[in-house]
């Protein structure tokens, strides 16, 4: 579920794993602390502190970066694609 969050700091890299940036979500089941690693930012580049994102929270207690909004259309296009390939050969089918 997408929540809004707060950066509260910068984690630099240690013992071969990669700088991060910790956030502070409001959970449903409670306020949360998620280390999300500087790669997975656009441009490889952490928000500064105190800066409210919106993360994709789990179930599970972690959180990412949601996608951008551009890869959600390119699935929606290439389902339509395949919804319209599908009933095209049903209909091509059907009246042969």
């Amino acid at each position: 579920m997408l929540l809004e969050g707060t950066v509260t700091a910068h984690r630099p890299p240690l013992n071969g794993y990669p700088a991060t940036a910790e956030i502070r979500v409001e959970a449903p089941s409670g306020p949360a602390l998620c280390l999300i690693d500087q790669k997975s930012f656009p441009g490889d580049l952490r928000p500064q502190p105190q800066t409210r994102i919106t993360v994709d929270y789990l179930p599970t207690g972690h959180c990412k970066v949601p996608p951008e909004p551009g890869s959600r259309w390119g699935v929606f296009a290439i389902g339509v694609f395949f919804a319209l390939t599908g009933t095209a050969m049903l209909w091509y089918r059907m009246n042969e």
